[in-house]
């Protein structure tokens, strides 16, 4: 008699604590497999947007139920390294991720072979994958054609002008190239990743400096103002900001980082939860000079208040 009570006992006990479990996971949103699980893997380049992309994924995260985990790189990984974080992260339970990577041929054809079935949606720049990904981006050739017809409208008709691609291996920045090339064509006396891939003959002949993201454009900068040049860009960051206010930048291209980190962790849950359609997204970009620095939407989007 005893034993069938204790049995009795310890079947009510694991009832209620089953009933107490669902109810806390009912009671906070949801079941305990409604949660999605992902992961945020960045390349390290510019540090000042992941914050803001994060912050707008975190917004996202927070309405919709979504465990987020984030790997920033720190640049010097090998690419046997940068493989072994990716399956790391899908063996610790990520359904999807979200990838910003540079565009390195072993890495891309691993990814590839190993990678086919998970979701991935792409953010910001974009790799030559064989199955279907998302992609929540700026229309980064569009970018480098308006830079280039900004530039254009202010030079003199014999000028010529550098450009300094930064991160070559990111597809965004040579992306943004062609769209320069389209526009400036011979006009162009040198593509270097910075200043100092650029012959001192070469620097001197070009008055106007137009760089293709924040890694270029800040080590521009400082050499910049100190040779009288005047600099272009795509990007933000607050040193590139300041310089912007100071005159030594003329003009930013610049996207809302915010949103763009949003509606790439949008784009992977919708996947995941409602099996939906792999979904690409054009993020808008704005032109910012001094002239409009410090209006309404262009303050905001440059001056972000991260947490």
């Amino acid at each position: 008699m005893k034993k069938k009570l204790s049995h009795a006992v310890l079947l009510t006990g694991i009832i209620l604590f089953c009933l107490i479990i669902f109810s806390y996971a009912y009671w906070n949103g949801g079941t305990i497999e409604d949660i999605v699980r992902v992961s945020v893997i960045l390349d390290s380049q510019n540090s000042q947007q992941w914050k803001v992309l994060r912050q707008g994924m975190e917004s996202f995260a927070k309405e919709n139920e979504i465990e987020v985990s984030y790997v920033i790189l720190a640049g010097e990984e090998s690419i046997k390294e940068q493989m072994e974080i990716l399956h790391r992260e899908v063996q610790n339970g990520a359904e999807g991720i979200v990838l910003n990577l540079p565009n390195k041929g072993a890495l891309v054809k691993q990814i590839n072979e190993t990678l086919s079935q998970t979701r991935i949606v792409m953010v910001d720049s974009s790799l030559p994958l064989t199955f279907d990904c998302g992609y929540i981006a700026p229309d980064n050739a569009a970018m480098g054609k308006k830079l280039a017809e900004t530039v254009l409208s202010e030079a003199r008709e014999e000028e010529n002008f550098g450009i300094m691609i930064g991160n070559s291996d990111m597809q965004a920045n040579q992306e943004r190239l062609q769209g320069v090339k389209e526009i400036l064509g011979e006009r162009i006396a040198f593509v270097a990743s910075t200043p100092d891939g650029v012959s001192k003959e070469l620097w001197q002949k070009t008055q106007r400096l137009l760089f293709l993201d924040v890694q270029a454009g800040e080590a521009a900068v400082d050499k910049a103002k100190e040779d009288g040049k005047l600099l272009y860009g795509i990007g933000r960051t607050e040193k590139l900001v300041y310089y912007l206010d100071k005159g030594i930048v003329d003009a930013l291209l610049v996207t809302d980082d915010f949103v763009m980190g949003y509606t790439a962790l949008q784009s992977l849950y919708r996947q995941l939860r409602y099996y939906a359609a792999i979904e690409s997204e054009t993020i808008p970009y704005i032109l910012v000079d001094r002239e409009n620095l410090y209006t309404g939407e262009n303050e905001r989007i440059l001056f972000p208040a991260v947490q």
